[in-house]
């Protein structure tokens, strides 16, 4: 699950988050600007010019031992570990490629790309509500078929802005996982 958003001021900055097992606790990222297309080396790095602050935090989350879908029974808490990474001093209007993971045991995620604000007056964006769902199958009959179709119409949109009802059960940590799982290409 990892998640990237604009920072503060989306002309320089970005916060990428990310979930690992409680036994993952360092958090590193490789991110290059997208003068030429990344060699990725499976070493962390943070280029001149700007600053990347990462912290990690322990917490605590639940899935239900037997999941009905709209009920579950028996819930199992364990204990994961929130990575954040708050990129600051980005270029203006710059685009940007990265990984997030473990230098020392070798995992990195998927590559994302960040896209800073031009300070142009025209964005276009999305504004979506009300992704929720059951089941991972629904996420990709609806919310999926849904941010798929939208960027088709639209593919020079710069955000999606989601106000509400991401998954069904907040306390169902599978839920979550479906969510951003399923739709990780347009949310990363």
């Amino acid at each position: 699950m990892v998640s990237q958003v604009m920072g503060e001021d989306s002309q320089t900055e970005s916060i990428i988050s990310w979930y690992t097992k409680y036994t993952l606790e360092s958090s590193d990222i490789e991110i290059y600007k997208a003068d030429s297309e990344p060699q990725f080396t499976g070493k962390a790095n943070s280029p001149e010019g700007f600053k990347v602050e990462t912290k990690s935090e322990t917490v605590e989350r639940s899935f239900p031992g037997i999941d009905i879908g709209i009920l579950g029974l028996f819930p199992y808490k364990f204990r994961m570990v929130r990575h954040t990474a708050l990129l600051s001093g980005l270029e203006k209007g710059a685009t940007y490629y990265y990984r997030v993971g473990n230098e020392k045991y070798g995992w990195w995620s998927e590559t994302g790309k960040i896209t800073t604000a031009d300070g142009s007056k025209d964005v276009t964006f999305f504004h979506m509500t009300d992704p929720q769902s059951q089941n991972v199958r629904q996420y990709e009959r609806a919310w999926v078929n849904v941010l798929k179709t939208a960027f088709e119409k639209y593919p020079s949109s710069a955000f999606i802005m989601n106000t509400g009802d991401l998954v069904d059960h907040g306390d169902n940590n599978h839920q979550w996982q479906y969510m951003f799982d399923t739709a990780s290409e347009y949310l990363m």
